[in-house]
Formats: C-alpha cells, structure tokens, sequence
C-alpha cells in the first residue's frame, strides 16, 4: 500500500496544490523469465489556480483537481540471455474528462 501527501507552492504567485495519494502495487517475477507489474492509484487534489495553463499542468501532473485515477500494467519478458521484450499500458481517468489510454512496446537488445 502506499499512502502520499505532496504540497506544491508558485511563490511568485498564488498557485498552490495538495495532491493525496493511495495506491497499491504488486510485481510478480520468475527468474530467468520476466516481471509482471500491477499499479492503481486514487489522488484527491486540491488546486487554487488556473488549471489550464502550463504551470497548472506541471502542478496537478497531468490530472484535473477533485478525484483522479491512474493505473498500470506492465509485462517484462527475457528472450534469450541478450534480448527483452517489454509491454505497457497505463491509464488515467478524471471527473470531467474522458478516460485516457496509453501503451507502448519496447525491443531492447543488449550487446
């Protein structure tokens, strides 16, 4: 489980957030073969300034004030003793916004 409490500050002006965050995280792993990863998140943030700006993104990392969701899955697998094969995905949803999906592959070959 994993509980977080963050204050972000603009002090050259009145920006300000509290992001809270719980979550959980499990990793299962098999030696030789791969990692398999699970992430959820709940964040409760509170923002007093403008949340549409370049500043208000970077504060609320990407996420609406109010209730926010994040969550992950990843697969790390091993292909022989030089090559790795990754899998992920991650998602986020907010109040007023509609669910945002993410996912990329990766090859990776070690020399």
């Amino acid at each position: 489980m994993l509980f977080q409490y963050s204050e972000k500050n603009n002090t050259l002006s009145v920006e300000h957030a509290i992001v809270r965050k719980a979550g959980t995280e499990m990793k299962f792993s098999k030696s030789g073969k791969g990692i398999v990863m699970l992430q959820f998140n709940m964040l409760q943030i509170s923002y007093g300034g403008e949340s549409n700006s370049s500043l208000g993104y970077i504060m609320l990392e990407g996420l609406e004030p109010g209730r926010n969701f994040t969550w992950g899955f990843s697969i790390q697998r091993t292909l022989g003793s030089n090559m790795q094969l990754n899998f992920i995905y991650d998602g986020r949803a907010s109040k007023d916004n509609p669910v945002v999906h993410t996912g990329n592959v990766q090859v990776r070959v070690f020399f």
